[in-house]
C-alpha cells in the first residue's frame, strides 16, 4: 500500500455542527477509520437498496460520488478540521476523526470513547475498512449488536491499542447477544497453520456456552483451509464462511463448522435478525475486554 499521506488539516472555526455532521464525527469515533462510500451509505444515502448500501459499505464507488452533497459536506468537515483525509498507495481515500472532532462530540454529550484513531498504516488499510465493512452490514442492515476492537478495550491517548500482544486476543468484531454472542474473525490472507492451536486455545477457554467463533476468509480456499485446521484440532466452536459470498447475500451467508453444522446471522428471506444457529454449537465469552 505505500506510506499515507495526510490532507489539508483545514482552518480553526469552518463549517457549524450539524445533525449530520455529528453523525459522521460518531461513526469515525466508533470505527476509526472510514473510506468515502462508507461515510456515505452511513449519514447521507440511508434510503438506498440493500444491495447498493452493500457496495458502499464494502467502499465500493463511482467518480459520481464526488459529485453529490455527502461528500460536499464531508469536504466541509476537513476543511473545518474535524475529520482528516488519509491517502495510501492502490488504495480509496480514507478519513478519521480529529481532536477537534472528537471534542464537538463532546460538547454535544455524543462521545462514546475516551479517544479516537488519528491514523491507520499502509500495512492494514484494507483489513480495516474490510472489517468495518462486515460489521457496517450487519448493525444497519439487519440490526445486529456489533462490538468494535475500540469498545472493547483501553486506548491511550494516541488512538492506538494498549499493547500489540493483547490486540491479538481480541477479536476483530463481537456480536453482543446474552444467549449466543459470536466473535468475527476477517482474514484477508492464509495464516501460517501453527497460529491457529494457539489463538482457538484462547478462545475456548474463555467461550461461555452457545457461542462461536466466524472467520470470512478472502483467499482460495480459506473456508477448506481454516475448517481443516479447526476439525484436526477438534474445535467445533469455529465456523467459516467466504468473505465474497457474504458481501454478495449482504450478509446472509452462511456458516460452517468442521462437523457439518451451519449457522447464518441473518435471515435468508426477509433480512430480519436470526442469531441462532441451525444446530447448537458450544460458544464464546469475550476476550481480553467486556462484551
Amino acid at each position: 500500500m505505500g506510506n499515507e499521506r495526510t490532507g489539508e488539516r483545514g482552518k480553526k472555526g469552518g463549517a457549524k455542527l450539524q445533525e449530520r455532521d455529528a453523525e459522521v464525527l460518531g461513526a469515525l469515533e466508533l470505527w476509526g477509520v472510514l473510506g468515502l462510500g462508507q461515510i456515505d451509505a452511513l449519514a447521507f444515502h440511508k434510503g438506498f437498496g440493500e444491495v447498493e448500501r452493500t457496495r458502499l459499505f464494502f467502499n465500493e464507488y463511482g467518480e459520481d460520488l464526488y459529485r453529490l452533497s455527502g461528500y460536499k459536506r464531508l469536504q466541509d468537515l476537513k476543511r473545518s478540521g474535524n475529520v482528516e483525509a488519509h491517502f495510501y498507495r492502490d488504495f480509496p481515500m480514507v478519513f478519521t476523526l480529529t481532536t477537534r472532532g472528537h471534542r464537538a462530540l463532546k460538547r454535544a454529550g455524543l462521545a462514546r470513547l475516551p479517544g479516537f484513531r488519528r491514523s491507520v498504516s499502509g500495512h492494514l488499510i484494507e483489513h480495516e475498512i474490510l472489517v468495518n465493512a462486515v460489521g457496517l452490514v450487519l448493525s444497519r442492515l439487519h440490526g445486529l449488536t456489533v462490538r468494535t476492537v475500540r469498545e472493547r478495550m483501553d486506548w491511550n491517548s494516541r488512538g492506538g491499542w494498549s499493547h500489540t500482544t493483547s490486540r491479538a486476543r481480541i477479536p476483530d468484531l463481537w456480536v453482543s447477544d446474552p444467549e449466543e454472542p459470536k466473535a468475527i474473525e476477517v482474514e484477508l490472507n492464509r495464516k501460517a497453520s501453527q497460529l491457529y492451536p494457539g489463538i482457538w486455545v484462547s478462545y475456548q477457554t474463555a467461550l461461555p456456552r452457545n457461542g462461536a467463533v466466524l472467520y470470512l476468509t478472502s483467499w482460495p480456499s480459506g473456508p477448506e483451509s481454516v475448517l481443516r485446521q479447526a476439525g484436526r484440532l477438534g474445535m467445533q466452536f469455529v465456523y467459516v464462511s467466504d468473505l465474497e459470498g457474504f458481501k454478495a447475500s449482504a450478509g446472509r451467508c452462511v456458516f460452517h463448522n468442521c462437523e457439518g453444522r451451519s449457522l447464518r446471522l441473518a435471515s435468508a428471506s426477509s433480512g430480519a435478525v436470526s442469531a441462532a444457529p441451525e444446530a447448537p454449537v458450544p460458544v464464546l465469552e469475550t476476550i481480553g475486554g467486556a462484551v
